[in-house]
């Protein structure tokens, strides 16, 4: 059984290696499924085959009003599997921001601040409370706050979701970014560094609430 398997993590990254380990052990046992459905460990994360060697690209983007560009693209209505769609974003998430830590470091390091360099951290390792990933440094020894959103999508439009609290961070701070990482599954990520653009509010930028926490008193 694990030579199948093998033949499929054998070009993981070992980042994508841990999230698989940590996700599926321990655990309690798997839910019978009908025979008529697959029944592969592995089938989910098929998707993510990250490559083990890559070409990364810096990008810049210039931030425009939606009513400038038109679309041809018609929107289809589908039925959506979330919980498949939260693991998809967690791979890619956790891929983007090992992506944006070892930039964060070569830069500072090309800088001539090893310094600053080794006090790079990954943050949402630790808490998703805080509303960003990342915390870097500026060369002048600023910190600076990364929010990292990866996506397999070429570049193009830049459309993430955004928690209460991290638009809040956002506009709470001054050194605050968006590391927008195209092309995830490539072996050439894009990244686009945006200025934070809640802080001042960026008018062409579109902000829409799609979820609201309900709490109904009984009694």
């Amino acid at each position: 059984m694990w030579q199948q398997f093998s033949a499929i993590m054998k070009k993981w990254s070992v980042d994508l290696f841990s999230y698989f380990l940590y996700s599926e052990y321990p655990r309690g046992p798997r839910k019978e499924k009908q025979k008529s459905e697959k029944n592969d460990l592995l089938e989910e994360y098929q998707i993510s085959d990250f490559p083990t060697n890559f070409d990364l690209s810096l990008i810049d983007l210039e931030i425009v009003s939606l009513e400038r560009k038109s679309s041809k693209t018609k929107s289809r209505s589908k039925k959506t599997d979330y919980e498949k769609e939260a693991k998809k974003l967690k791979k890619f998430g956790d891929r983007g921001e090992k992506i944006a830590m070892d930039l964060e470091i070569k830069r500072l390091k090309d800088a001539d601040r090893c310094d600053l360099a080794a006090k790079v951290k990954r943050v949402s390792l630790e808490s998703d409370s805080l509303g960003y990933d990342i915390l870097s440094f500026d060369i002048d020894g600023t910190e600076r706050f990364i929010e990292v959103k990866a996506t397999s999508m070429k570049v193009g439009h830049a459309n993430f979701y955004l928690s209460v609290n991290e638009l809040n961070m956002a506009k709470e701070l001054n050194n605050y970014y968006v590391y927008m990482i195209y092309d995830i599954l490539s072996t050439n990520p894009k990244v686009w560094i945006i200025g934070n653009p809640f802080n001042p509010q960026n008018n062409d930028v579109q902000i829409v609430p799609i979820n609201f926490k309900v709490t109904i008193g009984t009694k």
